[in-house]
């Protein structure tokens, strides 16, 4: 027997702004150090990484 839940049949839009906490625990924070690999991962695979995001790592990876 197939370990699955049910899907519901009307199917309800969200958005993820819908859903994102306004103040999150400190622990789901990216530590600087966690950035940095993140940026240097992508780095060495020659990956693109959004701007603003790009940004955003950069920013926390001067943190320490």
């Amino acid at each position: 027997m197939p370990n699955i839940g049910e899907s519901p049949k009307d199917v309800r839009e969200s958005f993820l702004s819908q859903i994102l906490e306004v103040n999150p625990h400190p622990k789901y924070y990216l530590s600087g150090q966690a950035c940095r690999g993140i940026l240097n991962r992508a780095n060495a695979r020659g990956k693109q990484i959004p701007d603003l995001l790009r940004q955003a790592l950069e920013q926390q990876a001067q943190n320490p």
